[in-house]
């Protein structure tokens, strides 16, 4: 830290000479309670005074009040951007945030193809970190244009395989693929699978976003003991109208404790995407 004198003011400095003085004539601590302060304060800036007769400097108190006129600058651009934002939630009529689940079938179903993350990418104008991120079904919402840039960049490639170049660096062999191969294993669906992106559920046989085999869900409400991830248990409890205790004998699981985990995910989701 700096000389004292340098030290940045969070006062207004003509407070300050108005609470030395009065302490001055009567105590740091007086002065503080008459001025509303904490008495801590007023005793480091009596400190402050005592190594330094001058402080607050005329200097001082010129570049404390620039840096309130910037700061009152920031927030009319931030009060400004938020009276913005509102207009265009008004004029749009809905809420900036929507269903993310046709944005993930899309963007899933255009890797299924072979199309990687970085040309995707390279067509939404983000980076690919952020469509790995759109991919993994992660959020439940994203915002409309981003849902509408995601469409229209589906309706353009949904029915062209990408091709290799054909000049090719080491890093561009067979690229496309193996991103087909990575999107089998994942369990997701090409275009041609769907008859409606943005409603059906997931084709038999390919996962939904969360990663659910719709299959497997099914099985397990019909009492089938069969291999399967908490995501799928998790959306069999949900799917499920009997009682818990029912569930519990069928599979062993434990109910109360699964729908508190759920509780708890959903929650983190929210914050989030906040």
């Amino acid at each position: 830290m700096g000389p004292l004198s340098t030290r940045p003011l969070h006062y207004n400095p003509r407070m300050i000479r108005r609470v030395l003085s009065d302490a001055a004539e009567s105590t740091p601590y007086a002065a503080a309670r008459r001025a509303g302060v904490d008495p801590k304060t007023a005793y480091r800036w009596a400190a402050i005074r005592a190594a330094d007769p001058s402080w607050p400097s005329d200097a001082l108190i010129d570049e404390w009040e620039a840096d309130q006129v910037e700061k009152a600058a920031a927030r009319r651009a931030a009060a400004a951007q938020t009276r913005e934002y509102r207009k265009r939630v008004y004029l749009q009529r809905g809420p900036m945030l929507i269903d993310s689940i046709g944005t993930v079938r899309r963007l899933q179903a255009l890797c299924a193809l072979g199309w990687t993350g970085p040309q995707l990418g390279a067509r939404l104008g983000v980076t690919p970190a952020r469509v790995g991120h759109l991919v993994s079904g992660r959020w439940t919402q994203v915002h409309r244009d981003t849902a509408a840039k995601v469409a229209a960049l589906y309706d353009e490639l949904s029915m062209t395989v990408p091709q290799d170049p054909k000049v090719l660096r080491p890093t561009q062999i067979r690229i496309h693929a193996r991103q087909r191969r990575l999107a089998a294993a994942k369990g997701w669906a090409p275009p041609l699978a769907w008859d409606d992106i943005d409603r059906d559920r997931a084709p038999v046989g390919f996962v939904t976003p969360a990663g659910i085999d719709e299959t497997v869900v099914d099985r397990l409400l019909a009492g089938d003991q069969v291999t399967h991830t908490p995501a799928e248990r998790w959306e069999a409890i949900r799917r499920w109208d009997g009682s818990d205790n029912a569930l519990e004998r069928m599979h062993g699981w434990n109910v109360a404790r699964d729908r508190r985990q759920m509780r708890d995910h959903e929650a983190n989701n929210e914050s989030e995407v906040a």
